[in-house]
């Protein structure tokens, strides 16, 4: 069989889709992992909100080299807005294309205040809140000169732009600066 090793970390949440009931039946018994079982519906939304925070808190904090928490200090504020924003108007877009015509008006609504940029915007400030002292793992991959994972973050989000036709500068920007700075930080960690 196969061998795995779980290392806590840190603090978080952990949900799982309710169709899988027996993982989920599983992990719930241990309080540590603060495991919550949600509708399969659910999961593309707190999927949103999760990569929503990553883009912001992760490139931001490998190109300040610094902890979560420093983001607090208001130096980044207008491009935190800027993605964030970016990230309101493409998860909106996704999720109303996916919810179609069966969606009724409380709905479209209840999307229209989930993906809206105040609720995204608390859920980032929240996140960074609850991990103040941490490194993200985009800084981590930098420090350990692994390529960073940008291109499945900012870069996912400047895709679905280019698809729905919504503007992302400020994704395309982080992909942008974090690509020259890796390669810049692997290049001079070469010649030492």
């Amino acid at each position: 069989g196969y061998s795995y090793q779980v290392v806590h970390a840190g603090n978080g949440h952990l949900w799982i889709p309710d169709t899988c009931t027996e993982v989920a039946s599983m992990l719930q018994m241990s309080n540590e992992l603060n495991c919550t079982r949600i509708p399969t519906n659910e999961m593309e939304y707190v999927l949103w909100e999760k990569l929503t925070a990553n883009c912001v808190i992760n490139p931001l904090t490998t190109l300040r080299q610094c902890k979560n928490g420093l983001l607090k200090d208001g130096r980044d504020e207008e491009v935190m807005r800027g993605i964030t924003k970016e990230c309101a108007q493409i998860a909106l877009m996704r999720n109303m294309l996916q919810c179609n015509v069966d969606c009724d008006e409380s709905e479209v609504l209840s999307l229209q205040e989930r993906f809206s940029y105040e609720s995204l915007r608390s859920f980032v400030d929240q996140v960074i809140d609850d991990t103040l002292e941490n490194k993200s793992s985009m800084l981590q991959d930098l420090e350990s000169g692994r390529e960073t994972e940008i291109s499945y973050l900012n870069g996912f989000v400047s895709k679905m732009g280019k698809e729905y036709d919504i503007s992302t500068p400020e994704n395309d920007g982080m992909c942008s600066a974090v690509d020259m700075f890796s390669k810049l930080s692997r290049r001079y960690e070469h010649k030492g």
